[in-house]
């Protein structure tokens, strides 16, 4: 799905762009809280966090017709890049970026790509997640600033400081196995080269 979309709209312009968060699926938090033995919820009451959150982009994009097409980029296992017709005000906390130059879809994955170097492909629940992808992406385009990363990061310092050390291991083994089965299925981005513009 990733590498259709990109073929189809790679070189179509970004007019508007939002970053969305919404609290990470409870089946997940759950599931991490089963395999740290509690801790993860712990660490979670120790850093003040309420709930964890998911991080995507919305973008709007037209071409030289005048066509306009909904897309969303995010990380899960794999980067996900898809069409989708969701009203962004329904998804979730979101907040406007302002894009003040031409921007193509591939320009911001290209720049984001070079943010992250090797790290862009591969994802981990604590060190390498959604979050960490989405300021890459917005950074490599001169896009990211303070009022932003409050609106992003959530640091993992004290969640991880508690967390047995099996625990981001079991995390990363489970994440590879929805990662492998994305991409069995086409849904992820699975070439590791530079996407050209």
């Amino acid at each position: 799905m990733s590498s259709k979309t990109i073929k189809d709209y790679g070189d179509w312009k970004i007019f508007k762009l939002h970053i969305y968060r919404k609290p990470i699926d409870s089946v997940l938090e759950k599931v991490l809280n089963l395999i740290s033995l509690g801790k993860f919820k712990k660490g979670m009451i120790e850093s003040e966090y309420d709930k964890m959150f998911h991080l995507g982009l919305f973008a709007i994009i037209g071409n030289e017709k005048g066509q306009f097409v909904n897309i969303l980029i995010q990380k899960n296992a794999v980067i996900e890049i898809s069409k989708t017709s969701f009203n962004i005000s329904s998804y979730g906390e979101n907040i406007p970026i302002v894009i003040n130059k031409p921007l193509t879809v591939n320009q911001l994955l290209e720049k984001g790509q070079k943010e992250l170097g090797d790290k862009y492909f591969k994802y981990d629940a604590f060190t390498n997640n959604c979050q960490m992808f989405i300021k890459a992406l917005l950074s490599g385009s001169n896009l990211y600033n303070d009022k932003l990363n409050n609106f992003v990061y959530q640091s993992l310092d004290i969640i991880l400081k508690n967390l047995p050390n099996s625990t981001p291991k079991i995390a990363k083994m489970i994440t590879n196995l929805g990662g492998l089965t994305d991409k069995l299925l086409g849904n992820g981005k699975k070439k590791k080269k530079l996407i050209k513009v």
